[in-house]
């Protein structure tokens, strides 16, 4: 009976592994495809982690080089601007002692000359420095006169020193007959219309970029009009 029992039991257990050999081969295969999907899901996610951190550093690194560019401008800027208000600051030192040289009355009249053939007149009002006109007035305005020469009607140029005063460090306020019409030429005019070539060229010998042509001279002053209504 024992053994009987036995050989029924080492059946059983014989068929119940040979039932069960492909269950274990069909969850091996599976397990094993799980896997292999866990591993290339993992290196998708991994490229795509490499990729995004990418992405994200190349980012940065654009940002950081233009907010570097920013910097280095202002600081190109700002040593520019230093240099200029010093050379500025010389300028104007310069030019108020010009205002005591005694040639300052031939200045005066050649930049009287220059805005005269500007506005295209002979008839002349110059609006001078306080101190210019009480102790240059009538020297500078026959100088003009003279080296204007006559009118084409052969009359001599009109030229008169205005009752008013124009605040400035050194130079004139030209004005035609009428009034309407100006130029000025007052010493920081002139310094104030070369400053944005002189920026130019300043920056370019600091830094070595590109200068381009020489810049104009201060030259002869903007000529304007007054409003018509002006009283």
């Amino acid at each position: 009976m024992s053994d009987a029992a036995d050989s029924l039991s080492n059946q059983i257990l014989a068929d119940a592994q040979k039932q069960a050999e492909p269950i274990r081969r069909r969850a091996a295969r599976e397990a094993e495809r799980i896997m292999e999907r866990a591993r290339q899901d993992a290196e998708q996610e991994r490229q795509e982690i490499r990729r995004r951190t990418q992405e994200t550093l190349q980012l940065r690194v654009n940002r950081m080089r233009a907010r570097t560019e920013v910097e280095v401008q202002n600081i190109r800027r700002q040593a520019t601007d230093d240099v200029l208000t010093a050379v500025r600051q010389r300028a104007i030192r310069d030019m108020a002692e010009l205002t005591r040289s005694p040639g300052y009355a031939d200045v005066l009249a050649g930049l009287a000359l220059e805005a005269a053939r500007q506005m295209d007149s002979r008839d002349l009002e110059l609006v001078m420095r306080a101190e210019d006109r009480q102790s240059l007035g009538p020297q500078v305005a026959e100088a003009v006169r003279r080296r204007l020469g006559p009118r084409p009607d052969g009359q001599p140029p009109a030229v008169s020193v205005s009752d008013q005063t124009v605040p400035a460090c050194g130079g004139l306020l030209v004005r035609n007959a009428g009034g309407r019409v100006f130029c000025d030429e007052t010493f920081e005019a002139r310094l104030r219309r070369m400053w944005d070539d002189l920026r130019e060229e300043l920056a370019a010998a600091m830094f070595g970029d590109a200068a381009g042509p020489p810049p104009p001279p201060a030259g002869p002053g903007e000529v304007r009009k007054e409003p018509e209504d002006r009283p």
